[in-house]
């Protein structure tokens, strides 16, 4: 006959303390590690909203200051108490001092745009005043929507060893009534280092249809290629505050970003980082408990 196997007393209340530690460090263990999770995903979420904000506020700064410029040489050009030849060379110096343009032209009165560039640049760049002429031929300005006092900003990019965008405005004389519109083509080169200033997150600068102004890869900038979101940028673009944080998908990876509107030329500021990244501090944590 077999003998039944009986167990001491001192072997049962040891098991079950066993069981009940276990089972109470087990509980505690995935409770700091949930609260720890929630902390660093609330951490993850204000840092992304406030990288969006300063890319946004940087990127404002940026555009007023281009706006300036811009003024600047329409006064310049439209200054008709200036000789001709007086007036080439302070426009030549002019495009020395604001080495970031690179063409200037006005609309008036439905004629034929005034355009001065600097020649040595695109010069430097194997191209001409024709390069630019037949790229503005084969996107004209929205000069209606322009006239209403809207800053348009658009990727104007049709060379890969000349990143531009077009910043246009109109330019209302004493009376009031807008006469002119100021256009300008300008490097991106300063949009696309803010872009490059993070090492954690990728920071990009769009238009209103969702192209690429700034963007650390030269290609996406080049080939004017668009962000791509499961939602609608145009309920981004509409709110007049910072929208915060969303976690999405994009091309099959899980992303944090933040979303911040730029409040000229209807630009929007984005920051995102994979959550695979974000969140793997917090990973590490449970494992080494778990273990």
């Amino acid at each position: 006959m077999l003998k039944q196997l009986r167990f001491p007393i001192r072997f049962k209340i040891l098991l079950t303390l066993l069981v009940v530690v276990t089972t109470v460090v087990s509980v505690i263990t995935f409770i700091m590690a949930n609260l720890f999770h929630e902390d660093k995903k609330a951490y993850i979420h204000d840092l992304t909203s406030s990288t969006s904000l300063n890319a946004a506020s940087k990127t404002e700064t940026l555009i007023t200051g281009y706006q300036e410029r811009l003024q600047v040489f329409t006064r310049l050009l439209l200054d008709r108490s200036i000789p001709s030849r007086a007036k080439a060379k302070l426009l030549q110096k002019t495009f020395v001092d604001f080495e970031d343009f690179v063409s200037i032209s006005l609309y008036q009165n439905n004629r034929e745009p005034v355009t001065v560039f600097d020649a040595r640049m695109l010069e430097s760049k194997g191209l001409s005043r024709k390069d630019l002429n037949r790229q503005r031929a084969e996107n004209p300005l929205p000069i209606k929507a322009i006239q209403t006092g809207t800053i348009y900003i658009e990727n104007s990019t049709w060379n890969k060893d000349l990143p531009v965008m077009t910043l246009a405005v109109a330019i209302s004389e004493s009376g009031g009534r807008a006469v002119t519109i100021a256009s300008a083509r300008i490097l991106l080169d300063r949009l696309v280092r803010l872009s490059r200033q993070s090492q954690v997150f990728d920071t990009y600068i769009i238009t209103d249809d969702g192209t690429f102004l700034a963007h650390p890869a030269d290609d996406s900038i080049v080939l004017r290629q668009k962000f791509e979101l499961p939602f609608a940028l145009s309920d981004i673009l509409g709110d007049e505050q910072l929208l915060g944080v969303r976690e999405y998908s994009q091309n099959g990876r899980e992303y944090i970003g933040g979303f911040a509107p730029v409040q000229l030329g209807q630009l929007l500021a984005i920051s995102q980082v994979p959550k695979s990244a974000a969140y793997l501090t917090a990973k590490e944590l449970v494992t080494n408990m778990l273990v």
